[in-house]
């Protein structure tokens, strides 16, 4: 499987995005890529992407505590 290139805004002291969520929950990966593209994507707002980070770990959580009924 070949390895996606990243943009630039996922890329964070040399360390590429995608190679610290491949292994993640979806919901927990997608909080992580938003809080390291938060402020460097051009066209987002800072905070917009750690509100989004924010509720992608809401649905992690609540995904977890579904699973424990």
């Amino acid at each position: 499987i070949t390895k996606p290139i990243s943009p630039d805004y996922y890329v964070l002291n040399g360390v590429d995005c995608y190679d610290l969520v491949k292994h993640m929950p979806y919901f927990q990966a997608s909080a992580l890529a938003h809080v390291i593209r938060a402020g460097r994507k051009s066209g987002e707002n800072r905070s917009d992407a750690l509100r989004n980070a924010i509720q992608c770990l809401e649905a992690q959580l609540a995904a977890w505590e579904e699973e424990k009924q």
